[in-house]
């Protein structure tokens, strides 16, 4: 994926001439932006979703008051607003249903949103944008095995963003969290590599073996106690 995020598939097309028809192993790893379009579609889909499982790795839980409010801290705010306007500038074509110039003047994510986002999207201002496209808009109506994995110490999904009591009551939506971390960092050994992966890769291979089944809200079951993790982290269930 794009966003560095991880599509896994155990196929993707039936031979009915030789395989019989069974539905696939769907897993999905979004990182950074990633992670609020796949809490958008599982919200909005609910049952109807074609994935069995997913993680999200350091996701926002709080986009809305992050970039409406412009609370992103610096120095991200600049490098995530330049990155943009890097791919903004790839589509110059833009310029005929958006002010392109304007748009490049940008110097903030919540400048670009009122002047990308809103107006391609035909919204009358940026409180409506949002909501209609907070990726936590429909959080209850997941129905698959969702693993969130955040840092305290994330500076741009900040701890207090964490809807703790959410994980506490839901039967699909599962939070690890670590003392440190970062956004998006989760680093360790000489060599820095992210362990974040190795866990999520942990996760969903625990969840394909014990054939966990979609689950509407009031079936809560309680499996992920039983995984195994390396390193000493904190579970919230």
């Amino acid at each position: 994926m794009a966003d560095k995020g991880v599509i896994a598939l155990d196929w993707m097309e039936v031979d009915e001439t030789t395989m019989k028809k069974v539905s696939p192993v769907m897993l999905l790893i979004p990182d950074l932006t990633g992670s609020g379009l796949l809490m958008s579609y599982l919200g909005e889909v609910g049952n109807a979703s074609q994935l069995n499982a997913a993680v999200c790795i350091s996701p926002c839980y709080d986009a809305e008051g992050l970039f409406k409010s412009n609370n992103v801290p610096e120095p991200y705010n600049w490098l995530w607003t330049f990155k943009l306007k890097c791919v903004l500038r790839q589509h110059p074509c833009l310029g005929n249903v958006i002010n392109y110039n304007l748009a490049l003047q940008s110097s903030s994510i919540k400048e670009l949103d009122e002047r990308v986002y809103v107006k391609l999207n035909q919204y009358n201002s940026l409180t409506e944008y949002w909501k209609y496209n907070d990726p936590m808009r429909s959080i209850t109506n997941i129905h698959i095995p969702v693993l969130c994995i955040s840092a305290l110490d994330d500076p741009i999904c900040t701890k207090d963003t964490i809807p703790f009591s959410l994980f506490k009551t839901s039967s699909n939506l599962f939070l690890v969290t670590t003392e440190q971390g970062g956004h998006c960092g989760f680093l360790e050994n000489s060599l820095p590599t992210s362990w974040a992966n190795k866990l999520a890769c942990d996760y969903l291979e625990t969840v394909y073996h014990q054939g966990i089944p979609k689950q509407p809200e009031e079936n809560h079951i309680h499996f992920f106690p039983e995984f195994n993790g390396t390193r000493n982290r904190s579970y919230t269930t």
